[in-house]
């Protein structure tokens, strides 16, 4: 059912005008690249400002507080424009070895990401700061693994 689901994308009126259409899939290329920047940008300067490799002297609940706006519009613009992307060619991606790891890792960043988020604006250097700093550490190679993945889905 979900691979019926799933490679019917590539029957409607959007993927099959982006399969069509060069510089379209371009142009959605681009936005999910903007998108994975914000993302990105936010996940990382909030993560190293818990790790103290930036900021340090701010406040991480502050700069979590601040970012995580980006954060949510960067993972908004990555989901619709990932969605397209694949209805554009989804055989091509259910039969990628990769996709579905990068869905995964994807998943488990988002998770990461969420589990920081509420302990960083509870932020308490004593009983907090530990946590934090595992979680956002984790955080990064999971982004990194995702970016890395989601390059390679593209080439394979």
């Amino acid at each position: 059912m979900f691979e019926t689901l799933f490679l019917s994308l590539g029957d409607t009126g959007v993927g099959l005008f982006l399969a069509g259409s060069t510089a379209s899939f371009a142009a959605v290329e681009s936005l999910h690249l903007l998108g994975l920047a914000l993302l990105g940008g936010a996940a990382l300067v909030t993560d190293l400002t818990v790790l103290r490799v930036v900021f340090r002297r701010a406040d991480p609940a502050r700069i979590a507080a601040a970012l995580f706006p980006l954060l949510l519009i960067g993972l908004s613009i990555m989901v619709v424009s990932g969605v397209l992307l694949v209805s554009a060619g989804p055989l091509k991606y259910w039969l990628n070895p990769l996709f579905g790891p990068k869905l995964l890792a994807l998943l488990f960043a988002v998770v990461a990401q969420s589990l920081l988020y509420p302990v960083i604006l509870k932020w308490n250097v004593q009983k907090s700061a530990n946590l934090s700093k595992v979680i956002a550490a984790a955080s990064i190679l999971i982004w990194i693994t995702v970016a890395v993945i989601g390059r390679w889905v593209g080439l394979i």
